[in-house]
């Protein structure tokens, strides 16, 4: 039997093989998509995606996905998580949806606070993308979320203008790969990044892409990962990324769970399952330069040095009073100016009685420097004077922190907090 070693060297033998990969001969039944993409142009192609829409009569299934079809639910919905994950989106980020169809995935990139750009061939698709929005709106406010028809050759945005292009399910549509890589890689911002969920290196023989390509004369390619990255590195992309993992979680009782931990045979099966997915799955990721320092909007690793000049204080009831504090950045993100946008930074406190109970969330807001746009960068310190709201007589404890406004305290990411014990007398 074949040790976990020799079968995690099959699986990344088997994902990094499809660079070498040679098509078979394609058999007189089948519609081969390569003569497919010679025989019609590109704009020839982007009008068969619009017929494709149009023909559409009942317009529920693609307005209620990912959830039209218990069946199909799963996969849409981990391969999206993955997808966002991999793309290390935070609120504020401008994200191209390339061939966003029905715009559902769009929807649901804006709801988490990205500003989005739908982008399609089919000006039918963007128009049912538009209904679906207007039929299940944003909850709160979210950035702008706009809609861009797609001419097959040429993004209508300017260079470096996006953060992110989020590609579900749509580049095997591409008949000019090359091409369209080149404007992707264009739009991006340095340290952008394009992430991919693709089908694998033989789609275009599986019978639905047989189908597809018969009756709506739509492109069916086969994405192999090799070809793909030497494409990208010809257009400016530095870097790829690929994500192994499979849709089939390994189900094991409780008493046979311990298998997986000690190499035995579900830990066997999780790995066939892993090899198979990818050779019929593609997540990747494209990525234009090294990532700038991150900033404020990244949760993970947000931490500060505070200090206090007091440990405590006695003051009238009635009465405001300040206290200086001093914070250092002894993180590696850039501290976005503080203010209410996400990701400002501020310096905040909770209220507490003397047994540490908490009696007020949020009780101070304070912003760390007075010129609006001042950024705070790692290692740099600064001084801040807070003028503390009056307080009724009794004992509490003042426990100050910093905010990432609409992303997090500090203290969640491990940050050591401040505390000042203050008795107000009457």
């Amino acid at each position: 039997m074949k040790t976990s070693n020799d079968l995690f060297r099959g699986l990344l033998k088997t994902v990094k093989d499809q660079g070498k990969k040679k098509r078979r001969r394609v058999g007189r039944s089948l519609v081969d998509v390569v003569r497919l993409i010679e025989e019609y142009s590109v704009e020839e192609l982007c009008q068969a995606a619009e017929d494709y829409f149009k023909k559409v009569k009942d317009l529920n299934y693609l307005l209620s996905k990912p959830f039209a079809s218990l069946h199909e639910a799963p996969s849409l919905l981990i391969n999206f998580a993955h997808l966002i994950q991999g793309l290390h989106l935070v609120p504020g980020l401008t994200v191209l949806d390339f061939g966003a169809g029905s715009c559902w995935a769009s929807r649901l990139l804006n709801q988490m606070g990205c500003s989005v750009i739908s982008l399609d061939a089919s000006y039918t698709a963007l128009t049912i993308g538009k209904k679906l929005t207007s039929r299940q709106p944003i909850f709160g406010k979210q950035p702008e979320h706009t809609f861009l028809q797609f001419n097959g050759r040429t993004i209508d945005l300017p260079d470096d203008s996006v953060d992110r292009v989020f590609c579900y399910d749509a580049f095997h549509h591409v008949p000019n790969q090359l091409e369209v890589l080149r404007e992707m890689c264009r739009v991006l911002r340095k340290g952008g990044i394009a992430g991919f969920s693709e089908p694998g290196p033989d789609h275009s023989e599986s019978p639905q892409a047989q189908e597809e390509m018969r009756n709506h004369r739509v492109v069916e390619n086969d994405i192999v990962i090799g070809d793909i990255f030497e494409q990208a590195k010809k257009v400016g992309f530095t870097d790829m990324r690929l994500l192994i993992y499979s849709l089939e979680p390994i189900v094991a009782s409780f008493d046979k769970s311990d298998q997986l931990l000690e190499q035995g045979d579900l830990f066997l099966d999780y790995v066939h399952k892993t090899i198979n997915y990818s050779q019929n799955h593609n997540t990747f990721f494209l990525c234009k330069g090294e990532n700038e320092l991150y900033d404020s909007r990244y949760r993970d690793g947000l931490l500060a040095d505070i200090a206090v000049n007091v440990n405590s204080l006695l003051v009238k009831e009635g009465e405001s009073f300040d206290i200086e504090v001093r914070v250092k950045n002894i993180s590696n993100k850039v501290w976005l100016p503080s203010g209410g946008n996400t990701g400002s930074v501020n310096l905040g406190a909770h209220l507490h009685d003397v047994d540490n109970s908490l009696l007020q969330s949020g009780y101070l807001r304070v912003p760390l420097s007075e010129e609006r746009s001042k950024k705070i960068l790692p290692d740099e310190m600064v001084m801040v004077r807070c003028s503390m709201p009056a307080l009724k007589t009794g004992k509490y404890i003042v426990e100050f922190d910093l905010v990432s406004e609409n992303v997090c305290w500090f203290k969640e990411s491990g940050s050591i907090t401040e505390c000042v014990a203050i008795t107000v007398k009457h």
